[in-house]
């Protein structure tokens, strides 16, 4: 049975600072781990309180004495496993706190009211208050750095042994350098980054990067890249390059014009062939046909070459286009390249058309002796002398009309020089004096002026007004030039009686260079008689005759813009030749 008398609880009393009848603390309430409350109660309270306790602890007391004067009760062992008593000095070797909290366990102590573990609390590492650094954890109670990601703490730094190049796969394995290389480390595994213009191109590391990239034909800029062209092949700063001459391209193992090689034209392996009546050529950088002589590429197909004989085609007499009028009463014809007919009796044909020539006031006495409005032809001559009309030139306003995209066009001269052909006139048109009815034929070259008297000349150079032949000049830009394809482009554009007759040459170029680009037209207008000179691009002029000259060259007007019959017109010039009394 439990004892009740306060000697029943001397012996385990006797280890604590209590008595059974002793007096009250008045300094503060007793704590069970030997402590005194500064912040106490009042004396009575504290009493109270500590009577609580004693009445607890002897409690406890009594509940061991109790069990160790009985043995044969089972639980009796608890008494050898009660700690309290025994380990009481536990409480003298417990680490000081300065704030007290609550009683904590594993290992853990109590800073600022909070247990916590200062082996591996980063706010209280080792101690209450003693903060790690941004970017450190606490290991074992010391500060140290806070690795991530996959990196690992070497020499007192966090490094990435899979990159880092002083610590690549493991602390301290510097990766080292080489000729024209630095160590670098990928994968946790060494290796040489080479400097600029160097490569490992035997793949052995040892020896470095032992190849210059900049100047080596077989490693040019890289390993493995050879430069092409054999012999011809050099490599600069790392680039290929070859030794042809300005202007040429390598091709293959040989250097070429690429504007003028046959065999490679435009491209390297691009050959002009021939065709039926052709041969292929090459004239800036594009092929060709060169078409035989008397024939003509009329229907602009190159895969069946120059199919046209001009020499008895009705439609392409003498040339692409050039069709033969039939005259009334009569029937057209080709031969050797010149349109002619049968006419009625009693009539003649001039122009492609069967005239009286003694009444027909176009063609008084013969062909192409016009009357005009003045004065009537009777008996085959004019009864009253043909007065001089002159012209007034002015800045035109005339828009560039571009005939080889008319419908209806012809194309005339292509790839020609020193060409030229005769074209009807759509309508009639008085030139100076004379009355010309249509169907009249105009002479027009690849040398940049046209002839109204219909002759077959293609002079390569002149003056206006000169009576030398040829006469009825109009010279937009009389000098020696060279048609590119298409060549000239004729078209007659709007409708009676203000239609308009336009003569361009696209694209041309003075003979012997081909830097020019020369794009330029002569407009003749129905009822109006103006003549009109366009320039739509001219680059690369040089000075040549501009104006025009009456039938026999003995009067004439310049085309320049300052009146002159010599000059360099450039893009966007426009001049008209306005006819006056």
């Amino acid at each position: 049975m439990r004892a009740s008398s306060c000697f029943g609880l001397s012996l385990v009393l006797a280890m604590l600072p209590l008595g059974c009848d002793g007096p009250r603390s008045t300094g503060g309430v007793f704590k069970f781990d030997g402590g005194l409350d500064d912040d106490a109660q009042s004396s009575d309270d504290a009493a109270s309180a500590k009577d609580a306790q004693v009445g607890e602890d002897a409690q406890v007391v009594a509940d061991v004495v109790a069990e160790a004067d009985a043995p044969a009760v089972e639980d009796a062992p608890a008494v050898e496993d009660a700690p309290a008593v025994e380990d009481a000095p536990a409480v003298e070797d417990a680490p000081t706190i300065e704030d007290a909290g609550p009683s904590c366990e594993g290992g853990r102590v109590s800073c600022g009211g909070v247990c916590v573990d200062p082996s591996a609390d980063a706010a209280n590492c080792g101690a209450c208050g003693n903060a790690c650094a941004m970017g450190q954890r606490c290991d074992a109670g010391a500060c140290v750095a806070a690795c991530e990601g996959g990196q690992v703490l070497c020499g007192g730094g966090c490094v990435d042994p899979s990159s880092d190049a002083m610590h690549c796969g493991a602390c301290g394995n510097a990766c080292a350098g080489a000729p024209n290389a630095t160590g670098t480390c990928a994968g946790g595994t060494c290796a040489v980054t080479c400097a600029s213009g160097y490569g490992d191109c035997d793949g052995d590391a040892s020896n470095g990067c032992e190849t210059s990239l900049t100047a080596n034909t077989t490693h040019c800029g890289a390993c493995g890249v050879t430069c092409p062209g054999g012999s011809l092949a050099v490599c600069a700063m790392g680039a290929c390059a070859t030794q042809c001459m300005p202007g040429q391209t390598l091709c293959g193992s040989s250097c070429a014009d690429i504007l003028t090689s046959q065999d490679h034209c435009g491209a390297c392996g691009n050959a002009c062939g021939s065709a039926p009546n052709a041969t292929g050529r090459c004239v800036l950088g594009a092929c060709q046909l060169s078409c035989a002589a008397n024939f003509g590429d009329c229907d602009r197909d190159a895969s069946n070459g120059c199919e046209t004989d001009l020499r008895a085609n009705v439609n392409h007499c003498g040339a692409c286009g050039m069709g033969c009028a039939t005259p009334p009463g009569g029937a057209p014809s080709c031969a050797a390249g010149t349109c002619s007919a049968t006419c009625p009796t009693g009539r003649t044909l001039c122009g492609g058309l069967c005239v009286d020539t003694q009444t027909d006031n176009s063609h008084c006495g013969r062909c192409g002796n016009a009357c005009g409005t003045s004065a009537t032809c009777g008996g085959g001559s004019c009864s009253v002398p043909v007065l001089n009309t002159r012209y007034n030139r002015i800045t035109s306003p005339q828009s560039f009309i571009d005939a080889c995209s008319a419908a209806g066009r012809l194309t005339y001269l292509a790839s020609s020089d020193d060409g030229s052909a005769r074209v009807p006139l759509p309508f009639a048109f008085r030139y100076w004096a004379t009355n010309m009815s249509a169907g009249s034929q105009i002479n027009i070259t690849s040398n940049g002026w046209i002839g109204m008297l219909g002759d077959t000349a293609a002079s390569l150079s002149g003056t206006v007004p000169s009576t030398s032949t040829p006469n009825g000049v109009i010279a937009p830009y009389w000098g020696d030039n060279y048609n590119r394809s298409p060549g000239m482009c004729v078209a007659t554009v709007g409708s009676a009686p203000n239609r308009q007759w336009v003569v361009e040459w696209q694209n041309a170029y003075h003979y012997g260079s081909g830097s020019q680009s020369l794009t330029f037209e002569v407009v003749l207008s129905e009822t109006s008689n103006t003549i009109d000179l366009v320039y739509s691009t001219m680059t690369g002029t040089g000075t040549r005759t501009v104006g025009i000259e009456n039938q026999t060259g003995s009067l004439g007007v310049g085309g320049c813009t300052t009146g002159a019959y010599s000059c360099a017109p450039t893009s966007g010039t426009r001049v008209r030749f306005s006819p006056i009394p």
